[in-house]
């Protein structure tokens, strides 16, 4: 058995570089694109198999991927979760508020009313 080669750092910042560039073009959805997308990452995969011999370093590379997008996704889902309860805070303190100024309101006018009642 053939010891499996190491990944050179370069060769990661390259591939996910690549990677980087064909996501980010993929908002032009011509038929142009889907053949240039297409050809880039049948050429990526191939070079990845005839360097490595094997297609394990590019499907390491989209596993560690699809990991990162799916941290990235539970701490969007945490930041909503967060934002919403700050939200309802911000209500629950905002009804508070206008309870205590009413209350505030009905006490003085009952004090003044009161007060005329007395000097009359």
């Amino acid at each position: 058995m053939q010891p499996k080669k190491t990944i050179p750092d370069s060769v990661t910042a390259s591939l996910e570089y690549d990677l980087a560039v064909i996501l980010a073009t993929h908002v032009d959805q011509s038929d142009e694109y889907e053949s240039r997308a297409a050809f880039v990452r049948e050429a990526l995969w191939d070079k990845l198999c005839d360097e490595y011999g094997s297609s394990e370093v590019l499907e390491k590379l989209i596993s560690r991927q699809e990991d990162r997008v799916e941290e990235l996704k539970y701490e969007a889902q945490n930041s909503i979760r967060e934002y919403e309860a700050e939200v309802e805070r911000l209500r629950k303190a905002q009804r508070d508020f206008d309870e205590t100024i009413e209350d505030e309101a009905a006490a003085f006018f009952d004090q003044l009313e009161a007060a005329e009642y007395e000097n009359a």
